[in-house]
C-alpha cells in the first residue's frame, strides 16, 4: 500500500503564514484590531474578529511582529504589547440599552445597533481566559452581563412567560433553532463559571434536552455492538440539508464534555450521547470518509434579523478545527494515528484546492485579501494543537497507520548517530558476553591442565588462569559500569 507522506516542515508553513497574514493585517487605527473579510474596507475593526484574533495569540503564545511607521521608517512591535488596546476595543463594541444603560451583546459589523446572539456567544468564549488572569474588572462585567442577555434571548426554554418546551438559539429571535448557534451559547455561559440561579440553569438543561432530541437517526453497529449518533445543521434529517455534518457533531460533542463537568447530575443520557457521538466520529475517521472540502468546510444558511432589510445569512463552518479541539479531550480517549488520520486529510484536501476550493485561506492562503479571519484564525489554532501535541515524529519517519508516514527533517541528523549509538550498544554486549564465555572457558581449561599434570599442562593452566582472571574482571568491570551509567548504582539524594 503506498505510503503518504506528512512533513512537519508542511505544517510549520501553514501556521508561519497565518501568523504573518494575521500580523500584517492588524488595523492600527484609533482602535485596534481585525475585519472578518481582510480584503473589506471598513476602518474599524470587527469585535468577532478581533476577540479572535486576541485568543490566537494569547493561546498560541504568537511572537507576531507589526510594523507600524515610525518618522520616515518602519518599527517592528510585539504583538503582546497590544493587547491591552485589543482588549479595549472589543468592549469598547459591546452595546448597551439607552433606557438602562445595561450592557447586553456584541454586534455584526453590519448591523452596529442589533445584537447578534451568535457574535456575542463567540465573543464571551474567546475573551473568557482573558476573565480569568487580566487585571481589568471590566472584562468580568461586561461578559457576565453579555452572558445574560444570551439567557435572555431564550425565555420560551424557561416555563415561565413562555411555552414549557425544550429549546435552542438561533443567531436571533427571527431564526430557527440552530445546534451550532445553540453549542455555542451554552459554551460561553458555562465557561464563565457563573453562579446561576435555578431559572438560568433550567434554560440551559431544558436547551441541552433540545440537542438531544434533534439528532440524526440512530445506527447500530453491529460489528463493534455501538450505537452512533449524529447531529446536523437544524433538527431531525427532515431534509437533505439536515444530514450528519462532522461540524455539527463535534460541535454538540464538544459542549456536552464542558456540559458533564459542570452538571452534578448529569444523566445518563447525556453521557449515552456523548459516547455515541464520539463512536460515529471514530467510525467516519476508521471509514476514511473525510476525503471532500465538504467534510471540512459546511454551508449554513440563516434567516436574517427584523428590521435590517437583509437577505438571509450565509455562514460557513470549519468541521476541521472542531475536531481537532474535540480530538484535544482526553474524555474522548484518541489515538494518536487517528489525529494523524485527520492532519492527512485536511492536509491532503489544502494541497488539492483550486482558487474557487477551501475559503479557508483562498489560493492557498498568498492571497491575504480574500481570507476570512473567522475561518483562519480556528484553522491556524487546531493545526498549532495538533503540531504541539505530541504527534510521533520519529528520528525519520515512522509508520502510524497503515497509509501514513510522519517525518520531522529537523531530526534527520540525529539518524546516523542514533543508528552508531545501536551498533555500538549491540557490539559492547557481545564483548561482554564473549569475555564471560572466556572466562569459564580458560577456568575449566586450567583445571583441566592441572589435573592432567606435567611442565606443558601446567604452562597451559597458568597462562588459562591468567586469561580466566583478566576475562572475569573485565566481565564484572563493564557489568558495573553499565550500572552504574543507568543511575542504578548510586542515589544522588
Amino acid at each position: 500500500m503506498k505510503k503518504t507522506l506528512i512533513k512537519k516542515d508542511s505544517i510549520d508553513a501553514i501556521i508561519k503564514e497565518a501568523n504573518e497574514i494575521i500580523g500584517k493585517n492588524m488595523l492600527l487605527g484609533d482602535k485596534k484590531g481585525w475585519r472578518n473579510k481582510l480584503s473589506a474596507t471598513q476602518e474599524e475593526p470587527g469585535a468577532t474578529a478581533t476577540a479572535l484574533g486576541l485568543w490566537f495569540c494569547r493561546e498560541t503564545r504568537s511572537e507576531i511582529k507589526i510594523e507600524q511607521s515610525a518618522g520616515k521608517g518602519t518599527s517592528t512591535i510585539e504583538i503582546s504589547s497590544y493587547y491591552e488596546e485589543l482588549i479595549n476595543t472589543v468592549l469598547s463594541m459591546q452595546l448597551a440599552d439607552e433606557s438602562s444603560d445595561n450592557k447586553l451583546g456584541w454586534a455584526l459589523h453590519e448591523h452596529p445597533t442589533i445584537s447578534s446572539v451568535d457574535v456575542t456567544a463567540t465573543v464571551i468564549k474567546a475573551l473568557n481566559h482573558w476573565s480569568l488572569t487580566h487585571i481589568k474588572p471590566e472584562i468580568i462585567v461586561s461578559l457576565q452581563s453579555a452572558a445574560e442577555w444570551l439567557l435572555e434571548q431564550n425565555t420560551e426554554s424557561s416555563g415561565k412567560g413562555g411555552t414549557d418546551e425544550n429549546r435552542g438559539w438561533g443567531i436571533n429571535k427571527n431564526d430557527s433553532d440552530r445546534v451550532f448557534v445553540t453549542c455555542n451559547v451554552l459554551q460561553a455561559i458555562l465557561l464563565l463559571n457563573l453562579k446561576l440561579d435555578k431559572n438560568a440553569e433550567d434554560r440551559i438543561k431544558r436547551a441541552t434536552k433540545w440537542l438531544l432530541e434533534v439528532k440524526n437517526e440512530e445506527i447500530a453497529d453491529e460489528e463493534n455492538n455501538t450505537k452512533l449518533w449524529s447531529w446536523g445543521r437544524k433538527r431531525v434529517q427532515q431534509t437533505a440539508e439536515d444530514k450528519p455534518t462532522l461540524y455539527h457533531t463535534a460541535k454538540v460533542l464538544n459542549f456536552l464534555s464542558i456540559y458533564i463537568d459542570w452538571s452534578s447530575d448529569s444523566d445518563r443520557s447525556v453521557i449515552d450521547a456523548y459516547e455515541n457521538g464520539i463512536n460515529y466520529i471514530r467510525a467516519q475517521i476508521k471509514d476514511g470518509n473525510f476525503s471532500d472540502r465538504n467534510d471540512f468546510v459546511v454551508n449554513e444558511i440563516c434567516q436574517a434579523a427584523r428590521g435590517t432589510g437583509d437577505n438571509d445569512k450565509h455562514y460557513e463552518h470549519d468541521g476541521f478545527a472542531e475536531l481537532v479541539e474535540l480530538m484535544m479531550d482526553p474524555r474522548g480517549k484518541w489515538k494518536m494515528h487517528e489525529k494523524c488520520e485527520v492532519l492527512d486529510s485536511f492536509l491532503k484536501i489544502f494541497k488539492d484546492c483550486s482558487e474557487s476550493g477551501l475559503e479557508y485561506w483562498e489560493k492557498k492562503i498568498k492571497n491575504s485579501k480574500e481570507t476570512r479571519m473567522w475561518l483562519l484564525v480556528p484553522m491556524a489554532k487546531a493545526l498549532y494543537d495538533l503540531r504541539e501535541c505530541g504527534l510521533p515524529y520519529f528520528d525519520r519517519e515512522l509508520i502510524v497507520s497503515p497509509k501514513i508516514v510522519l517525518v520531522d527533517p529537523s531530526r534527520m541528523t540525529k539518524i546516523w548517530f542514533g543508528g552508531y549509538s545501536v551498533l555500538k550498544s549491540v557490539f559492547k554486549g557481545i564483548i561482554k558476553v564473549c569475555w564471560m564465555i572466556f572466562a569459564v572457558f580458560a577456568a575449566v581449561a586450567t583445571i583441566y591442565a592441572f589435573l592432567k599434570g606435567g611442565i606443558v599442562y601446567y604452562i597451559l593452566g597458568g597462562v588459562g588462569w591468567i586469561v580466566a582472571l583478566v576475562c572475569g574482571v573485565l566481565a564484572l568491570y563493564t557489568f558495573f559500569k553499565d550500572r552504574r551509567s543507568k543511575g542504578g548504582g548510586h542515589s544522588s539524594e
